[in-house]
């Protein structure tokens, strides 16, 4: 296997990374909301990508069954939204 094809097969999961390093680095800026709300995109861009990609083209974002893996994203982001439009008081 070349390295153009390894850095092929990463790049969905490549690209879920790169969303979760700029929203923990709003996280670190003291910006929790922005930041969670792009961990949230991140879990969403990770669960279109496993549900609309084969198997062998989603790689590192395969964990178990293609359903099992989209519906735990998609709770996550759904969890990450809540947490971010909550408002107390």
């Amino acid at each position: 296997m070349t390295s153009d094809s390894q850095l092929r097969r990463a790049t969905p999961m490549l690209s879920v990374l790169a969303i979760v390093a700029v929203g923990l680095v709003f996280i670190s800026l003291s910006h929790w909301r922005i930041g969670s709300g792009l961990l949230g995109v991140a879990a969403a861009w990770a669960a279109l990508l496993r549900f609309v990609l084969p198997d062998q083209k989603a790689a590192l974002l395969v964990v178990r069954s293609k359903a099992f893996d989209v519906t735990f994203m998609l709770a996550l982001a759904g969890l990450l939204f809540v947490l971010v439009l909550w408002r107390v008081g």
